[in-house]
């Protein structure tokens, strides 16, 4: 996500977007004139450009000073600004602008904000631009594309334009203040538009909450129409405990092929063993026999004890149901989430290597020889990165109900696991083929 640490790079790669963007602002035209930026940045407000930019020079041939604005009478200002938004308001505006400029500051624009914010019609978004283009003075100018791409971004969580100033005020370093409204008004209308952003294109889609959410889902509807349900997680054995089963197989699958657990699971069935009373009371010679296929067998044995306990005195709270887990020796956030998920239906995400593979072949993690970065933040370890991933499919999700997200992130898992082996193989990876396209970050 976009932070502190490396919003100097999206800054850097914002400009890099808009280096070829003809666009010309209409402020910048008369930006060495104080009087005129202010009238022009009054009249921009909730105008498209193409319908600001021919009134100004039809306005300034009349109006060239605040007592310009006190001689002309309101209709006549009206006429002069026409088509502008919101233009009869305006014209009261810019009538009343020039009495207060003339009367109460001599004919010049106040360099404070505090004073700008006074002015009629000129609210903390007009008064922050004429204060950086007319006396180059720092100011955050927030308006709908500042305010919609910092939130996108994940950079900040604000809800008004004026809450997202004072955020940045405190946050973005102020040698940016002066630019950055140039800077998203030119990337907002090129690239991370209102409707219909351009996220697929994004250089900072790796980076940006917004961009991997909708890239996130994307996925998920390519996988589903590639592979179809996957119907995760599977249970066989009628004579044992589906829930047990699920919990069983979620140990005996670390560091093995589900097809070694199968064999293993099929075993214990057929023994009667898919019981957690069963198993405690058998013989460990038998146990460990029968688990063999799939591996460790000794310390896959001892986390099936500690496992079948909790699973027969666990607690009824999810929380602490996943701190338990935690808490016995070799059961880690994989093994603890895909038995919470599929065994008690918890929504949470599983992180399993087909995922960090995907996520890293897509840009989503880069590594160097001592850090790991996910989205843009340095990760502090597996288990940091585990989390991490995780908290990004919760997000994206977030807005579903509980059960329709147990829903998704059952499929998701399986997808990925089906992806994994058929297409995004750890070595000789079929790129070209994979129904998610040849979108690969090195």
């Amino acid at each position: 996500m976009i932070t502190d640490e490396n919003i100097d790079e999206v800054i850097t790669r914002v400009k890099k977007v808009i280096g070829n963007v003809d666009l010309v602002l209409p402020v910048e035209d008369v930006r060495d004139d104080p009087f005129k930026v202010l009238v022009a940045t009054l009249l921009s407000a909730r105008t498209k450009d193409e319908i600001t930019h021919p009134v100004l020079p039809k306005l300034f041939s009349r109006v060239h000073g605040p007592k310009d604005l006190v001689r002309l009478d309101v209709k006549e200002l009206e006429r002069l600004i026409y088509p502008v938004g919101f233009y009869r308001t305006k014209a009261k505006h810019l009538k009343r602008l020039g009495e207060v400029l003339t009367e109460k500051y001599g004919g010049r624009v106040p360099d404070s904000l505090d004073e700008l914010i006074t002015l009629p019609g000129v609210g903390r978004k007009t008064a922050n631009l004429v204060l950086v283009l007319a006396h180059d003075k720092p100011g955050i100018c927030v308006d709908t594309h500042v305010h919609r791409i910092f939130n996108r971004w994940g950079y900040l969580s604000t809800r008004t334009p004026e809450e997202t100033e004072r955020v940045l005020r405190e946050r973005l370093p102020e040698r940016y203040w002066k630019d950055i409204n140039r800077l998203l008004v030119l990337f907002g209308r090129s690239m991370c538009k209102p409707v219909n952003p351009r996220c697929s294109t994004c250089p900072l889609n790796r980076w940006c909450l917004y961009g991997g959410k909708r890239l996130i889902r994307e996925w998920y509807k390519l996988l589903w129409d590639q592979f179809g349900p996957q119907n995760w997680w599977p249970v066989s054995c009628e004579r044992g405990d589906p829930r047990y089963e699920i919990i069983v197989g979620a140990v005996l699958t670390q560091n093995t092929a589900w097809k070694n657990v199968e064999r293993a699971l099929e075993g214990l069935c057929e023994n009667g063993l898919l019981e957690p009373h069963r198993l405690l009371r058998e013989d460990p010679v038998v146990v460990k026999r029968l688990i063999r296929p799939a591996g460790y067998y000794n310390q896959k044995y001892e986390r099936l004890l500690e496992v079948s306990r909790w699973y027969l005195e666990r607690s009824s709270d999810r929380v602490d149901m996943r701190d338990e887990l935690l808490g016995i020796k070799g059961i880690g956030p994989e093994t603890a989430d895909s038995i919470l998920l599929y065994g008690f239906d918890v929504p949470v995400f599983v992180v399993d290597a087909y995922t960090v593979r995907l996520l890293e072949r897509h840009g989503f993690i880069t590594r160097n020889e001592k850090e790991v970065w996910f989205m843009g933040e340095m990760v502090k370890g597996k288990i940091d990165l585990y989390h991490r991933i995780q908290e990004m499919f919760h997000l994206t999700y977030s807005d579903l109900s509980e059960r329709e997200r147990v829903k998704v992130f059952k499929e998701y898992h399986a997808l990925i696991v089906e992806l994994g082996k058929r297409y995004c193989k750890s070595r000789d990876p079929m790129c070209e083929e994979c129904p998610l396209g040849f979108d690969i970050h090195e």
